[in-house]
């Protein structure tokens, strides 16, 4: 089975569309440094289960995770490969078929981050120009949110390989809902680095802002993630330092570091 290679390490996605479901469970700690110190304790779950009898594009999702993009709303980021189609650097990594421009799904389920608040998603991404090295992907989603009311968030990602284990991710996120001002703008700038097997390193450069009343930007930062598998193919632990700078507060410059454990299970495991 033809799986995504990069992002599957890094837990960007659990999944494929041929899995019939999985779960990721995670617990961290995390230390802030802003106007003063704080520590918060973050577990999380994430379950994705096909509807049997209904549609392979059907699934029953179930999230607390606020920190993952693949939640509401997201943009998917995988596709599975046909057999053949593992000749590209950019296949093996991103798990992407030059056959399949377009995929398309419906999630159904709850978040519990807030008390359980139901949700619904319809998800369409677009590829464009696929390379053997650099692939361009539009995801247009159209969600509900209990609590959030309606809304849509458009993601532009640009992928390049820069060898069989490195990989420069560019997106850009826009999102409108019935509580945001204008549009909630998100930048990334991401280079994924797979040292081996068993581990691999992210460096993350991230600016958030809106366009009401003006466009502004709110914080930018910087963080690095490093990430290792131990003891069991499906168990591993986070280090995640970062500095960002949050325009909005008196505070010129904050920290924040992080410590995970995570467990996956899935088909694909």
């Amino acid at each position: 089975m033809q799986v995504n290679k990069v992002d599957r390490f890094f837990g960007n996605s659990a999944q494929n569309k041929t899995a019939k479901g999985f779960l990721k469970l995670r617990t961290g700690i995390q230390w802030q440094h802003l106007n003063e110190n704080s520590i918060e304790f973050q577990p999380s779950i994430k379950m994705r289960v096909r509807l049997p009898n209904i549609s392979r594009k059907v699934n029953l999702l179930i999230t607390d995770d606020e920190t993952d993009k693949n939640t509401i709303p997201s943009a998917k980021s995988t596709a599975t490969l046909g057999d053949g189609e593992e000749s590209s650097i950019l296949g093996k990594l991103l798990g992407v078929a030059r056959s399949e421009p377009v995929d398309y799904d419906f999630d159904v389920g709850s978040k519990s981050d807030d008390g359980p608040r139901l949700f619904t998603r319809a998800r369409a991404t677009f590829q464009f120009w696929p390379k053997d090295n650099s692939n361009l992907r539009l995801s247009q989603s159209l969600f509900w949110l209990d609590g959030l009311g309606y809304g849509q968030e458009s993601r532009l990602e640009y992928n390049q390989t820069l060898s069989e284990f490195t990989l420069f991710r560019w997106n850009t996120i826009a999102e409108f809902s019935e509580e945001t001002s204008g549009l909630s703008l998100e930048q990334n700038l991401v280079f994924y680095k797979q040292v081996d097997d068993k581990r691999g390193l992210s460096y993350n450069l991230r600016v958030v802002g809106d366009t009401r009343p003006t466009l502004k930007v709110n914080e930018y930062g910087f963080l690095v993630l490093y990430r290792q598998n131990f003891f069991r193919p499906w168990l591993y632990f986070e280090v995640e330092p970062s500095v960002f700078w949050p325009l909005e507060t008196e505070r010129d410059m904050a920290l924040r570091f992080v410590v995970r454990l995570e467990m996956q299970f899935g088909n694909e495991i």
